[in-house]
């Protein structure tokens, strides 16, 4: 959302291609060491820029996926590649593989790997570059696609909005941009081929449309409009933190949607009484495996740390148009009320058990209520029940604390909804 009016920044980025020598088969043991001293060299920049945002933990865990490291090993021995070609091949499948999903989340996921593969090939070249060097003034960029790489390169505060040809609403650049209150636009076709480096451009996020060497007039209108939106945001500002209550006294609850901590603290600016949900599925899509007990309690403790309120967790809601890039759903007629949600937590005992266990040590940081997604049959919530039961019990021969006054929430079809005190 949002409007600008500045010169387009274009951002030219250097072509890596793997450069074409042949590989003796005594020396495959020296390839695969430049791929590991890669991976240390990228791991480093990675632990740096995961300082200033959660993207690059994620980035880091995809470094050192062992699958990964194999396709490029074997590349190497069974292809007879070289390194680079090697890391080309291995992370274009996957690129390929993320590419090709339904859902447009985890499309976007390809421009992560596009990143670490670009972060390998400088590596592995002894090159580095910049494209935003040469940006010296505030600037609108417009690019074919940005990694989150780039964001990091960048100077934000010369940037005025972002316009790219590739991306959507769930692109790392428009996660940016969100954050950055910065107006910007994805999936606008052919704008590299339209604008030119320095041309006066409107950037109109909300009306959707960018406008190329306006007139005077045209310009006047949206300088207007953009007084008139900075306007409306001080005074939603001066509102920040004034209690939702009606005239008549009755005071409503502002509750907020979160898929990571970053949402968390976007919106304590503005103020909230609550999580209302966390979408915990987020933490298993941005991933390369299922996400372990303990690297789920660290997010769900700081999420409630964070927050400071009540927080209520959804527990793994996939399936349907929610896939997985290491796990694989089985066809069906009607994927969105087959095998999904809580019929695969309650098949697959252990994933359920990982996230219960996380849940449950993170209520003794923070108020946690659990909400089972998707509930056909009672019967599927006395099973939820009787497997959080379990984990109550392992906790307590563990002596670990946890909130013994937990509440569980359910999402029914056909089943009554209830809550109760397990």
């Amino acid at each position: 959302m949002g409007i600008t009016i500045g010169e387009a920044f274009l951002v030219q980025k250097i072509q890596l291609f793997a450069d074409n020598y042949v590989v003796a088969k005594d020396d495959f043991k020296k390839e695969k060491q430049k791929y590991d001293n890669a991976v240390k060299a990228v791991l480093c920049e990675l632990e740096e820029a995961a300082k200033t945002s959660d993207i690059f933990s994620a980035h880091m865990e995809l470094v050192k996926d062992i699958s990964l490291a194999q396709a490029v090993k074997e590349a190497i021995n069974g292809n007879e590649k070289n390194v680079q070609e090697a890391v080309a091949e291995a992370c274009n499948m996957y690129i390929s593989i993320f590419e090709n999903m339904q859902e447009e989340y985890m499309r976007d996921r390809a421009v992560d790997m596009k990143d670490i593969k670009e972060r390998l090939m400088y590596s592995l070249k002894g090159i580095s570059a910049n494209p935003f060097a040469a940006m010296k003034e505030s600037s609108i960029v417009v690019a074919k696609d940005l990694t989150p790489s780039d964001t990091i390169r960048m100077d934000k505060d010369k940037v005025l909005g972002f316009i790219t040809e590739l991306g959507g609403v769930t692109s790392h650049v428009a996660i940016i941009a969100k954050n950055l209150g910065l107006p910007a636009l994805v999936g606008v076709t052919n704008v590299m081929e339209e604008v030119k480096a320095g041309e006066t451009i409107i950037l109109d996020a909300t009306g959707k449309q960018v406008i190329i060497n306006p007139d005077e007039e045209t310009i006047q209108k949206y300088t207007e409009d953009i007084k008139t939106l900075e306007e409306e945001k001080k005074l939603l500002e001066k509102l920040s933190g004034v209690p939702a209550t009606t005239k008549d006294g009755r005071h409503v609850e502002l509750c907020i949607n979160v898929g990571n901590i970053e949402d968390i603290l976007r919106a304590k600016n503005v103020g909230f009484d609550g999580i209302g949900l966390f979408r915990s599925e987020f933490l298993y899509m941005e991933n390369t495996h299922f996400p372990t007990e303990e690297e789920q309690f660290e997010v769900y403790k700081e999420a409630v740390m964070q927050a400071g309120k009540e927080m209520t967790v959804r527990t793994l809601d996939i399936g349907g148009n929610k896939g997985l890039p290491y796990f694989e759903f089985e066809p069906e007629e009607n994927p969105f009320l087959g095998w999904r949600a809580i019929r695969i937590s309650l098949e697959r005992k252990d994933i359920f058990k990982a996230q219960l266990r996380a849940l449950l040590r993170a209520s003794a940081f923070g108020k946690i209520r659990i909400m089972y997604p998707m509930i056909i049959f009672e019967e599927e919530i006395d099973q939820a029940n009787q497997i959080l039961q379990e984990c109550k019990t392992e906790l307590e021969e563990e002596d670990t604390a946890y909130d013994k006054k937990i509440k569980v929430g359910i999402i029914a079809f056909a089943a009554a909804a209830r809550i109760t005190n397990t």
